[in-house]
């Protein structure tokens, strides 16, 4: 009982403490640990003491990044990342919005003796102390670093390769060429922020290595130190407006772009180049992208593009994107007529009575230079057959002076027009059923004209039938009258001789 009433009063006294004073040092310590990344830890009663990593996060982080003027928040490490501190636990379960100006501002728990370990100390990594160039190029010049709310130089003194390695690593450019010295890029103005710097090459930021302290200083404007770094500038990206195929003569964009880690690479140059062709264009831009417009597309820019990028006589190159020209035909139109009238419409497409004439006319409404029309039969037999004329005034007429059977099938158009070497085909036209069909005059002379020899025949054969008829009887006739006279006279005699 009595334990946890002197607990209970420890940490009322420490609560007290602690919202009394939001001025509270804190630190950054531990293993491989830095100006800006490192063990979080806070001093009171000139007692340090560590943060337990309970509900530990980037918002935590960020308040200790900017209370220790060192950027923005990169990452919020536990468990001891940067090893086990040693002490009290001063805070547990912080709780920030980020918007404070200190940690102990946060809402947060007082730890007891229990209720966290060292093994749990929390960290932060910031982003560091901003870091530029002054000079005339991209990635050579006199060093500045921000702090306070202020730029300011470094002094000269012990600044060798080392040093300049972590700043051209800093500021995303290439490696060290060399270490300048005695203000070789001009005198600065203001603050001299950093002295002595000793780096050994491997640091993240140029605050992470040994120095006097920030304000520290036996010198001049005249010793400012400066870099020569080689530059490194991003891979650009392309971009075009139209993917894939583009349509000839209309106008096509492209756009170059680039993603640098650093706000200096600006007022760099973009080129469009045709990698086999003689198209090129240069603009120079401020706003790390660069719009091309190619108007009135032809052939001569099919192709592949490439963006290229160039800064301080250093060039970087995109991938490449293809520009393909084409031609987009549309579908012509077709009609069938018969000049002399042999055409009759059915459900089942046109019947043209044989031995007549008729006309396919093609048409379309393209506005291209030349080209031809195909008139394309599919055969009963599925054998294809075309004929071609030219186009003239969007037209083309196909005559058949006399329809014949061999015309019986499908019909349809199909555009195609060559332009700089290269034909286009459009698609075909709907089909029109061609049927051809007998003429009425052949229709009488092949199914009457049988008909009636038939029936003369058979009139012939009655009527010989019935003369033969009649003669047979009248031969008979005669052959009874004469056996009749014979039997008269035969009776006559007899009469006679009676008497």
């Amino acid at each position: 009982m009595w334990t946890q009433q002197r607990n209970f009063f420890y940490l009322t006294i420490v609560s007290y403490l602690f919202a009394s004073s939001a001025s509270a040092e804190i630190r950054l310590a531990g293993h491989q640990s830095g100006l800006c990344s490192g063990r979080v830890e806070i001093s009171y009663s000139n007692r340090w003491g560590t943060v337990c990593d309970d509900d530990w996060d980037l918002n935590d982080a960020q308040v200790v990044c900017r209370q220790l003027d060192c950027g923005t928040a990169l990452a919020a490490p536990k468990k001891a990342h940067f090893g086990d501190g040693s002490g009290l636990i001063w805070l547990d379960d912080v709780s920030c919005s980020g918007n404070e100006r200190s940690i102990i501002q946060c809402q947060h728990r007082r730890s007891g003796k229990n209720s966290c370990t060292h093994n749990k100390d929390a960290g932060v990594i910031c982003s560091g102390v901003p870091v530029r160039l002054s000079g005339s190029t991209l990635c050579s010049g006199r060093v500045e670093i921000f702090y306070n709310n202020t730029w300011g130089t470094v002094c000269d003194d012990n600044w060798d390769m080392n040093d300049t390695e972590v700043v051209c690593r800093e500021l995303g450019c290439g490696t060290a060429q060399s270490a300048a010295v005695s203000a070789s890029f001009g005198e600065g103005n203001g603050s001299i922020w950093l002295d002595d710097v000793s780096c050994s090459g491997s640091e993240s930021s140029l605050t992470e290595c040994q120095h006097r302290g920030f304000g520290t200083h036996d010198c001049t404007h005249s010793k400012d130190a400066g870099v020569v770094c080689s530059v490194i500038l991003p891979k650009p990206r392309i971009f075009m407006s139209h993917a894939g195929e583009v349509e000839w003569r209309s106008d096509v964009s492209i756009t170059c772009s680039i993603s640098p880690q650093s706000q200096q690479l600006l007022q760099g140059e973009f080129t469009l180049k045709q990698i086999s062709g003689s198209f090129s264009q240069k603009k120079t831009s401020t706003t790390n992208s660069a719009t091309f417009k190619i108007l009135n597309v032809d052939f001569d820019k099919d192709g592949l593009y490439q963006c290229e990028y160039s800064h301080d006589s250093s060039i970087s190159t995109s991938d490449s994107v293809t520009v393909s020209v084409t031609v987009s035909l549309q579908q012509p139109n077709i009609s069938v007529t018969s000049p002399d009238g042999g055409l009759v419409e059915v459900p089942d497409g046109s019947e043209i009575i044989s031995g007549y004439s008729f006309v396919f006319t093609c048409t379309n409404n393209e506005n291209y230079p030349g080209g031809v029309f195909n008139l394309i039969l599919y055969g009963s037999n599925m054998k294809r057959t075309k004929h071609t004329k030219p186009s003239v005034n969007n037209s083309a007429s196909f005559s058949f002076p006399v329809a014949d059977f061999g015309h019986d099938g499908r019909y349809s158009c199909v555009y195609e027009t060559t332009l700089s070497a290269r034909t286009f085909t459009s698609p075909e036209a709907s089909s029109i059923h061609i049927i051809i069909i007998h003429s009425i005059i052949s229709v009488l002379r092949c199914v009457f004209l049988p008909l009636i020899l038939l029936l003369e025949n058979i009139a012939l054969h009655f009527y010989y039938k019935v003369i033969k008829k009649q003669k047979s009887d009248k031969k008979e006739n005669d052959e009874t009258d004469v056996s009749r006279d014979e039997e008269v006279e035969a009776e006559e005699e007899a009469v006679q001789e009676i008497e």
